[in-house]
């Protein structure tokens, strides 16, 4: 589980990674089972010196867990979580270095979820704005990975819905990493909006209503959105 150097380990070292196998054994056990004990209720138990290291190994599980049924641990999520690991958190879901894709420009970093990262562009041959999303290494590690990417994409292009983000194209940037270049929209998330109070009824109505035509639309042509959420 863990990863451990080739070089010599003292007695303490070794005991503590024993310390931190264990912890991590237990925690993916009673999680998989109820989620009964939270990452920030473990990490509050052990000595400051361990709780970097156990955090990471701690987090992968959940990551690891939660994804498999259908869930995702977002930046933001982690960012409220675990303040004290901002720069943990930053490895987990950051990507260092925009996208270079020819015949886009990259002006800024507008979002970043559980899947990926967010780029405002230009596209220069069509002198348009676009949003690329550059997929996060663990979303596409393996072929497997890829090939979903690939799928989802491809699914989320036959969509042409005034609601719906519209898909252009996949592809591979200069270091390789998958994107996914879309339609940009304007203006604040749905999250962002409702940190400023409830919407009025009728503001509500008419965004309830406009998300379920959207999901109506996709349904009828075989496309099922399992993560429906108002970031």
């Amino acid at each position: 589980m863990i990863h451990r150097s080739s070089r010599s380990w003292g007695t303490q070292e070794i005991e503590d990674a024993r310390l931190i196998d264990k912890i991590a054994s237990e925690f993916e056990q009673q999680f998989r089972e109820n989620r009964s004990r939270p990452i920030e209720s473990i990490l509050s138990e052990v000595p400051p010196a361990l709780r970097v290291a156990l955090f990471r190994e701690l987090i992968a599980i959940e990551m690891e867990i939660r994804s498999g049924e259908d869930e995702s641990v977002t930046y933001s999520e982690c960012q409220v979580r675990f303040g004290e690991f901002a720069e943990e958190c930053r490895d987990l879901f950051l990507i260092s270095d925009p996208p270079e894709l020819v015949g886009f420009e990259i002006e800024s970093s507008i979002g970043i979820g559980g899947c990926g990262q967010v780029y405002l562009a230009h596209d220069r041959d069509l002198n348009r704005k676009v949003a690329i999303k550059i997929l996060l290494k663990k979303k596409t590690a393996n072929a497997d990975g890829h090939r979903h990417v690939l799928h989802e994409a491809r699914a989320a292009a036959k969509l042409q819905h005034a609601s719906i983000v519209p898909v252009f194209q996949v592809c591979s940037d200069r270091a390789g990493r998958d994107c996914i270049i879309m339609g940009y929209i304007a203006g604040e998330s749905l999250a962002d909006r409702l940190k400023h109070g409830p919407l009025p009824l009728s503001q509500t109505l008419d965004t309830l209503t406009a998300v379920a035509e959207a999901v109506h639309y996709a349904h009828s042509r075989g496309v099922l959105h399992r993560d429906l959420k108002p970031a």
